[in-house]
């Protein structure tokens, strides 16, 4: 038997979205962490892995203080209520530059999580699907005004696989 209902994860889902919302209206990520569990795994593609709620919570800070309003919108997610996990996939929606009217700057991404109970999450892995698509974006935002607010947050450096 489950240990949660599809409807107990289904509010949690929604309950995250929430507090996504209101930390892009602040501009403060530390809103959107409270829904991750004390002893959360976070997993990002591009910086690597984060542990704990706090140090989550500062990743978050920092890679979101270039466009601290920046939103998130949900499209379509699947429940797994055998093992409480959640595959969904949502927009990057960048601010829109002063005057800009055309149509949203958005980068795609799946995340994959683990619901805890509690409205937390234990796990969270986020994957932007295309590194092109990313850029090509962050290009078009600039060239249409978009100003980052703050230097942007450097990915690591990676040895090469020697693999093209």
């Amino acid at each position: 038997m489950a240990k949660f209902t599809r409807q107990e994860i289904e509010k949690a889902l929604d309950h995250m979205d929430e507090l996504r919302d209101r930390a892009s209206a602040a501009g403060d990520w530390r809103i959107w962490a409270e829904c991750l569990s004390d002893d959360v795994e976070f997993a990002d593609m591009i910086y690597g892995t984060y542990r704990t709620r706090q140090a989550v919570a500062d990743f978050v800070c920092r890679v979101h203080a270039p466009f601290p309003h920046l939103r998130y919108k949900r499209v379509w997610s699947m429940i797994d209520v055998d093992t409480a996990e959640v595959l969904f996939y949502q927009l990057m929606i960048l601010p829109e530059p002063e005057g800009y009217e055309g149509e949203p700057f958005a980068v795609n991404v799946w995340s994959h999580q683990r619901y805890a109970g509690d409205n937390h999450w234990s796990l969270k892995e986020d994957v932007t699907l295309s590194r092109d698509q990313a850029n090509e974006t962050y290009g078009a935002w600039m060239a249409a005004g978009g100003r980052f607010e703050a230097e942007p947050l450097k990915p690591p450096s990676r040895k090469s696989s020697g693999k093209n």
